[in-house]
């Protein structure tokens, strides 16, 4: 065989061993993207991962059950858990740390501080419910703690 053939075959046999690897994975599941069951799921999730997290029936699940945002029954910390591809980032915020929330018609946007997780949308029921959240989220931006130092 000349050297031309060969490199064909090898870059076509490469191909289609890719090409089948990446059916594999498809088929077990390897590119399903997490979701959140319910609130109540992601509550669980937010104690599992947030030490003395002790979360209460008030919360808020986005649309698409990508995001939920749980208070805790003091109301001192707010739990965020999203959905990022494959798996679930978790946060646990006291007053101050969320660097701004903002409502726009049903959507909700936290903006954090925090370069791994820098900004979060939820997709809510309705603008009263993002409105509602915006409110009750004032309380975790820095803005509602005059004294408070930004690192």
């Amino acid at each position: 065989m000349s050297d031309l053939v060969t490199i064909i075959v090898v870059l076509g046999a490469s191909a289609l061993s890719i090409g089948l690897l990446v059916a594999l994975n498809t088929f077990l599941g390897g590119w399903t993207p997490s979701r959140l069951g319910s609130l109540e799921r992601a509550a669980e999730r937010i104690k599992l991962d947030v030490m003395d997290f002790d979360p209460s029936p008030n919360g808020a699940l986005d649309a698409d059950r990508s995001a939920a945002l749980v208070l805790d029954r003091s109301a001192h910390r707010l739990g965020l858990a999203v959905c990022l591809g494959d798996r679930i980032a978790v946060r646990g915020l006291r007053p101050g740390e969320l660097a701004g929330v903002g409502a726009s018609g049903a959507e909700l946007v936290l903006r954090l501080d925090d370069y791994t997780l820098p900004k979060v949308t939820l997709r809510l029921a309705s603008a009263e419910q993002a409105s509602h959240w915006e409110a009750v989220l004032a309380d975790f931006t820095p803005a509602s703690r005059p004294g408070a130092a930004h690192a």
